[in-house]
């Protein structure tokens, strides 16, 4: 599962659009893998009177759009957007697609105070961390029991990371863009042989 928790301040109504969401995901497929958004939990903070008050997002403004053959998203906009005002939305993407965990972006087009990145992959699959951009990245990594079962933990962090620009000359900002993007590489299953997806 993919969970998402993103806390924005708006500052003024130039960054109004911050407040609405798209998330995307991927429909069933021919071989009966699917994506779904889940667990949404959205709430704008404002002060009132010295006091900090919450609004929260109402289920009935969450909208599904399908997009193409291949693709939906979840819509919604947050509640009582002013100047000032902190917004912070948590969802949950559950995927059946192993080999195509999303990619993270670190940078965005709003700057950023900090932007982590945690992965915790069960140790019968072994992925590549691609990373992309300029950006200096912390890193730790680790494993972890639950029970039986055991789990590589990775995890990047970025700090006071500057919002993306667009430049003349530059045809595609993704190519400097900060992200990591998990690639699955094999897979070994109890009491059965290695599974190779990809080799360099």
């Amino acid at each position: 599962n993919y969970v998402v928790h993103e806390r924005i301040k708006i500052y003024d109504e130039g960054a109004y659009d911050l407040a609405d969401f798209s998330i995307y995901y991927r429909l069933d497929d021919l071989n009966s893998r699917s994506e779904k958004v889940s667990r949404i939990k959205a709430y704008t903070y404002y002060l009132e009177n010295g006091k900090i008050k919450s609004e929260k997002l109402d289920k009935d403004n969450i909208y599904d759009e399908k997009l193409n053959d291949d693709y939906a998203s979840v819509k919604f906009a947050m509640p009582a957007v002013k100047e000032g005002v902190i917004l912070e939305i948590q969802y949950e993407i559950s995927s059946s697609y192993l080999a195509g965990i999303k990619k993270f972006h670190f940078q965005k087009w709003y700057p950023i105070v900090e932007s982590v990145f945690v992965s915790q992959i069960h140790d019968f699959y072994n992925y590549d961390f691609n990373l992309n951009g300029f950006y200096p990245l912390n890193h730790s990594r680790d494993t972890k029991s639950i029970g039986s079962q055991g789990f590589n933990v990775n995890v990047y962090q970025a700090l006071n990371v500057e919002a993306l620009k667009k430049e003349p000359f530059i045809y595609s900002i993704e190519s400097y863009r900060s992200y990591v993007d998990m690639e699955l590489i094999s897979y070994q299953y109890p009491n059965s042989f290695l599974e190779i997806i990809f080799s360099n």
